[in-house]
């Protein structure tokens, strides 16, 4: 294969498949007491679980702006002490750079399109990306993904079975890579109508075939 074929396109999901959100969660309430101490940390985060689910990221980033007044400095310091870079699973960084060197390296994920974001720019992975389409539904943005890249050969990386399925279904030209990653891989032996699975993004280094 032409190792600079820039009509390769890469999709990435962000949680379980890019970086650890289990794991966030736990750094997050270790700034918290660190950064508040126990009484406001659990006041903190039963007023989030009274908005939405944390493991969902929902409202995450805009409750600490509001508790922390909007206050850039304050902010940044948790971010800093809760550590992004080191929730990014191992060999990421090194996969994104490898998968940039042959094609167009993009992010595909859902969620809270603010807290996705915090999560991009402070793991340090936001410059891997020629383009971020963070949705509430990615899967209904699956048209305009194929119309934006029409004449490219597509590969989407996720965590989620299901997910990869729809995307296979809706777009079944492209390549679909299952990352056996995460809450979402437990329990899960097998899978149908997806191309690929690898344990680890890692594994993305030495497997080749994927990209034959």
């Amino acid at each position: 294969m032409d190792q600079t074929d820039k009509n390769l396109v890469f999709l990435f999901d962000l949680d379980n498949t890019l970086i650890n959100s289990e794991q966030i969660l736990i750094n997050l309430k270790e700034a918290l007491l660190i950064t508040i101490g126990k009484d406001q940390t659990r006041y903190f985060w039963s007023d989030i679980a009274r908005i939405g689910n944390p493991d969902k990221g929902k409202n995450i980033n805009e409750a600490i702006t509001q508790y922390f007044q909007n206050d850039p400095e304050k902010i940044e310091n948790l971010w800093r002490i809760l550590a992004f870079r080191a929730c990014l699973f191992p060999n990421v960084i090194e996969v994104l750079e490898k998968l940039g060197a042959l094609g167009k390296v993009c992010l595909f994920t859902q969620g809270n399109v603010e807290w996705q974001k915090v999560k991009v720019k402070y793991s340090g992975i936001k410059n891997s990306f020629i383009a971020q389409y963070i949705y509430e539904d990615k899967l209904a943005h699956l048209e305009k993904i194929a119309s934006t890249y029409k004449n490219h050969r597509l590969y989407f990386f996720d965590d989620k079975p299901k997910y990869l399925q729809k995307i296979k279904a809706t777009l079944p030209q492209t390549t679909t890579v299952w990352v056996k990653q995460g809450k979402h891989a437990e329990n899960i032996t097998k899978v149908t109508d997806i191309d690929y699975a690898v344990d680890r993004i890692g594994d993305l280094l030495t497997l080749e075939t994927i990209l034959s």
